[in-house]
């Protein structure tokens, strides 16, 4: 149970600034107003820069739909990828951003931390 709810952690931190604020589901590339950049208002260009980020991340977000659908459970390697490509994209999301706009995506992401530790992912409570 405890490793369901990390991987399925791992797969929101991977795509949360794209899902909607309703329904929990993938709603495409980010925009503001929504996950991590729920508080920034994102200028044209800015939003095609996190187009393209959200797109190059397409291909792991895919597969890692395909194997928490069929039950596989990533391994150690799979796992610690899926992390290096979530930390690359909040860098990358992070850097298109103004200063100011950078302090609330600090702020969305401490959030999203601590609610994932809340629900027993990384650094979450004990068993």
């Amino acid at each position: 149970m405890r490793r369901t709810l990390f991987l399925a952690g791992l797969l929101a931190l991977l795509s949360t600034p794209a899902v909607a604020q309703g329904g929990g589901r993938m709603a495409g590339p980010p925009k503001s107003g929504q996950g991590l950049l729920q508080g920034i208002t994102l200028t044209a260009a800015q939003q095609k820069q996190v187009d393209s980020v959200w797109q190059s991340n397409e291909p792991m977000r895919e597969e890692m739909r395909a194997r928490m659908q069929s039950g596989q459970t990533p391994d150690s390697a799979t796992r610690a990828h899926m992390a290096m490509m979530r930390d690359q994209s909040m860098k990358a999301y992070r850097g298109i951003l103004t200063a100011e706009q950078a302090k609330v995506f600090d702020q969305n992401v401490a959030a999203m931390r601590e609610r994932a530790r809340q629900m027993g992912g990384p650094g979450g409570p004990p068993r």
